[in-house]
């Protein structure tokens, strides 16, 4: 797994694009995808609304068929259980990397690939992957969000 350490100075979003991409295409190399999805999706319909909001929709052929079953929560802030689905549960393999503040150094952000891509290099950032915590979006994801 590939750890990136950064300060607020050199986090840079082509260091990290990079990164993301080499790691995607690993992802695509080994198998783990659920589906192809191609970088380029022909399947595109582009529509702006009367009001002016721009749309896109788009036809992914297998997506419904072959991705994961969805998981039933009754609420957006349930408890972390063990039982029940949850990300430290994974693939190590799915994992594209990990960013690590410099200023934060409890406070880690993992990477992981969506194996059920909506796009070709979706993924899903995951704060403090090793706690088993609920999933929910705290001061690190934010950091590396904004």
């Amino acid at each position: 797994m590939e750890i990136f350490e950064y300060t607020n100075k050199d986090l840079s979003a082509a260091n990290i694009d990079q990164l993301w991409e080499q790691q995607w295409k690993r992802i695509e190399s080994t198998g783990l995808l659920r589906y192809d999805q191609p970088r380029e999706n022909p399947n595109v319909k582009f529509v702006e609304s009367e009001e002016g909001f721009k749309f896109a929709f788009q036809y992914l052929l297998n997506r419904g068929s072959k991705r994961r079953a969805r998981v039933q929560f009754s609420s957006v802030n349930e408890p972390f259980s063990n039982e029940r689905f949850h990300f430290g549960k994974i693939n190590s393999s799915e994992i594209l990397f990990t960013l690590k503040p410099a200023h934060r150094p409890n406070s880690s952000t993992t990477a992981i690939a969506n194996v059920s891509p909506i796009e070709w290099g979706h993924f899903l950032l995951v704060p403090n992957l090793e706690q088993n915590s609920m999933q929910k979006i705290t001061r690190g994801t934010r950091e590396v969000v904004f």
